[in-house]
């Protein structure tokens, strides 16, 4: 049985190796995506993760996984090590609720987490906005003596979008991006405007697809 200096060491190891992976072949990153399964399990059994006096090298293996994790949503197993790694964040937020890094970090899952069903969503609204104009260029050219002003052309169209922003997925699209802000927000509070991840943080919780479904930022 290996001892926990020798479980953490194979997952630094192995981790180190998943973001050369990320760094010189991005496009093979799926193929080791159980490496990542692996370092979750080294890391479970040597003990690490509860540790309250490794919070540094705790933070350091939660970042690489996330990182690794969400640079492709579609790839198998990257949704259940981003979710380890959700636990990880709230679980040193259990420790230090005023830890940027766990918060900065947790806004960006949630916002890997809403990013599949914004597409969904977006394509949604382009194909509507599509058979929207479609619609009226028939009807524009089979009724020459009528003329549809834009005010009307743009009363159809909204009403079309509102029966699309009325579905379930919306509601869910607006609770994950909730939750994005809420942490980001909190990031922003515990970082002063003079440091250097502080413009980053506003530019992410301003985000155009949070704005684009009603989500208040709070600033």
């Amino acid at each position: 049985m290996p001892s926990a200096e020798q479980l953490v060491a194979k997952a630094k190891e192995g981790a180190e190796f998943l973001l050369q992976i990320l760094a010189n072949q991005p496009n093979d990153h799926e193929n080791y995506m159980p490496l990542a399964t692996r370092v979750i399990s080294y890391l479970e059994h040597s003990g690490i993760m509860t540790s309250s006096n490794q919070l540094q090298s705790r933070t350091w293996f939660i970042q690489a996984l996330q990182r690794y994790a969400t640079y492709d949503g579609d790839v198998d197993g990257s949704e259940d090590v981003a979710r380890w790694c959700e636990r990880q964040w709230n679980r040193l937020l259990q420790q230090n609720p005023e830890n940027s890094t766990a918060l900065t970090r947790l806004g960006q899952y949630w916002l890997f987490r809403a990013q599949p069903l914004l597409e969904q969503l977006y394509d949604a609204e382009a194909t509507a906005c599509g058979e929207h104009g479609s619609s009226y260029e028939q009807t524009a050219s089979n009724a020459t003596k009528r003329v549809l002003t834009a005010a009307v052309q743009e009363e159809m169209l909204s009403s079309q979008l509102e029966q699309l922003r009325s579905r379930p997925e919306y509601a869910e699209a607006r609770r994950l991006l909730s939750n994005a802000t809420s942490f980001l927000t909190r990031a922003i509070g515990m970082v002063p405007s003079s440091s250097r991840s502080y413009r980053p943080l506003l530019i992410e919780v301003n985000g155009s697809s949070i704005h684009a479904f009603g989500v208040r930022t709070g600033r």
